[in-house]
């Protein structure tokens, strides 16, 4: 089997070798991971723990999918099998609409939706150095050096670095930030949106965890070194993070304002009033907004959203 020589996570093009990559990596995790042969699995489950109650999805695409076309293959799966949770493998970082779909999922169908998506998987890389240095071997070489560097302490320590770097030509580590690096306004900035996020997840989310994502996202072992003419694009980065941390983690909508917005789908969907009573019925057990609770408010505002997403 030919193995591509990726420098990272991003540098994989084909669907079939992130397959490999997932499964391997999976297999390596979890003793009980089975994988489905065949291209692109069984009936859209391309792996899977226990009595198939744990379902593992794999989306690898050249291109950004749209987000409900992420769960197509959910919807018929959770039809077939015992789901207790569904996991989507993916490339990338998630968009805060492509999590607001996997909740919306997970209350449909009573399970638990994961996206296993590109830190996750950097870190079961990072973790299992076989499949790191079989899939990524100039990160391999870069870790090695590295660990050759953190115990520098004698100048024999000096040579054997100096030779490991010359056989191995791992990227420069530079010692001060590049004249081109975020200007000191700009790292003000930064650090003032990063202090928004740890304040919209009420303290869940950490200051190194979400400078830690910022450096994977751009490649780099400080931020302050990222390129200052990238500003722009970090800032829409944090925004978007942001955006995400506080529907995840923030006050819930309130009752009033899921009504509001259940009307505004209900306008958009253009179902007629006994149409709109028979759904919210069948949801529920009642027919009118009035007589719910927050929860059924919230699942009604989630159906709606997933026949909205569909083109219903």
């Amino acid at each position: 089997m030919n193995v591509s020589r990726a420098r990272d996570l991003q540098d994989i093009r084909s669907h079939q070798e992130f397959e490999r990559l997932c499964h391997e990596l999976l297999a390596a995790e979890y003793n009980d991971y089975q994988a489905v042969a065949g291209e692109g699995g069984d009936e859209g489950v391309d792996g899977f723990r226990g009595n198939r109650e744990i379902v593992y999805q794999f989306k690898f695409s050249g291109h950004r999918l749209r987000p409900g076309e992420y769960f197509a293959d959910l919807d018929r799966v959770v039809k077939l099998y015992p789901l207790r949770e569904w996991v989507l493998v993916i490339p990338r970082d998630p968009t805060p609409r492509l999590l607001d779909l996997a909740r919306a999922r997970a209350r449909l169908y009573n399970i638990r939706v994961t996206i296993l998506d590109r830190t996750a998987l950097e870190n079961l890389i990072s973790k299992h150095s076989t499949i790191r240095e079989k899939y990524f071997p100039e990160l391999a070489r870069e870790a090695t050096v590295l660990r050759l560097h953190k115990r520098v302490a004698t100048k024999d320590d000096v040579r054997r670095l100096q030779k490991e770097v010359r056989a191995n030509r791992p990227v420069k580590l530079h010692a001060v930030p590049p004249p081109e690096s975020l200007s000191p306004s700009h790292r003000q900035d930064i650090q003032e949106a990063a202090k928004k996020i740890i304040r919209e997840s009420h303290g869940k989310i950490q200051y190194d965890r979400a400078f830690g994502m910022l450096k994977r996202k751009f490649r780099v072992d400080n931020w302050h070194w990222i390129s200052d003419s990238k500003f722009p694009e970090i800032m829409k980065w944090l925004h978007n993070f942001t955006y995400g941390v506080k529907d995840e983690y923030g006050v819930r909508d309130s009752v009033t304002t899921l009504k509001g917005v259940i009307q505004s789908q209900r306008r958009q969907l253009g179902l007629s009033e006994s149409d709109y009573r028979d759904v919210l019925r069948q949801l529920t057990g009642v027919d009118s907004t009035t007589k719910m609770d927050k929860e059924q408010l919230l699942s009604v505002r989630d159906y709606f959203n997933l026949l909205i997403a569909r083109g219903a």
